[in-house]
């Protein structure tokens, strides 16, 4: 990815306390919205997602996203694949009414775009049949995984569990996995696996590493890790991270 400086960034690790006072402080000390960085977080994820898709073809993207903020950055992503020609395929795993504030106002441009969506609330099947149909039956591309993010401490069960096993069917099938932020199924704070979990070949977290990543449990499923800068301003991350080396 696109580097402005050659300078060697410093890398953090953000417990799940720091990352949600990184995520207040944005708003509330320097006025930058959950929405600015959730576009800056979809220009990283689309980049990621074409250079795991093949060269020289149309790429076809799966984008599994929950009704949270990662889900909203999958749906923003998908706006971007869009526009840089992408055929993409938007399955919603869970019920609309859910969604928080900003995933749904992911949604709504989506839609206004008429980018291909569908839901799961509780039935996984049908939505997964019609986003391969979609996409030409075969494995997509790349399935970005944008169902859970650091935050999930409970077991997996239901129509998530259904999606995770579906993602990494893909991945046996061919498709490349991109993680948002962690793979979904860990828990982002001890890197616990939750029932099952995703196995991603590339994971695009934001700021910093979070705590539960460096955990062994939870290494075999993040694959490659970008860490994205997606605007929080240097001093807040200096401030409540915790600095472990430098890093390319």
């Amino acid at each position: 990815m696109r580097r402005l400086v050659k300078a060697k960034p410093s890398v953090y690790v953000l417990s799940l306390k720091a990352a949600r006072e990184i995520d207040r402080a944005c708003a509330d000390r320097f006025g930058i919205s959950t929405l600015v960085l959730m576009e800056n977080a979809a220009v990283h994820i689309a980049e990621a997602t074409l250079l795991l898709a093949p060269r020289n073809s149309i790429p076809r993207v799966l984008l599994v996203a929950g009704t949270g903020n990662n889900g909203g950055d999958a749906m923003a992503a998908a706006r971007h694949l869009a526009n840089a020609g992408a055929s993409v395929f938007i399955v919603l795993v869970g019920d609309r009414a859910g969604l928080s504030s900003e995933a749904a106002a992911q949604w709504k441009t989506c839609k206004r775009m008429r980018l291909a969506m569908t839901s799961a609330k509780s039935r996984w099947p049908a939505a997964f049949r019609s986003a391969l149909h979609r996409l030409g039956r075969r494995a997509p591309d790349v399935v970005i995984d944008g169902l859970f993010g650091t935050g999930l401490s409970r077991q997996v069960t239901g129509v998530a569990l259904d999606a995770i096993r579906a993602m990494n069917s893909l991945a046996a099938r061919g498709s490349r996995i991109l993680s948002i932020d962690i793979a979904s199924g860990l828990d982002g704070a001890t890197g616990r696996v939750l029932g099952e979990a995703v196995h991603a070949d590339m994971t695009v977290t934001f700021v910093g590493l979070k705590q539960g990543m460096l955990a062994p449990d939870a290494i075999e499923h993040l694959g490659r890790v970008v860490i994205a800068d997606i605007g929080v301003p240097r001093t807040l991350v200096e401030a409540v991270g915790v600095r472990i080396t430098n890093a390319d």
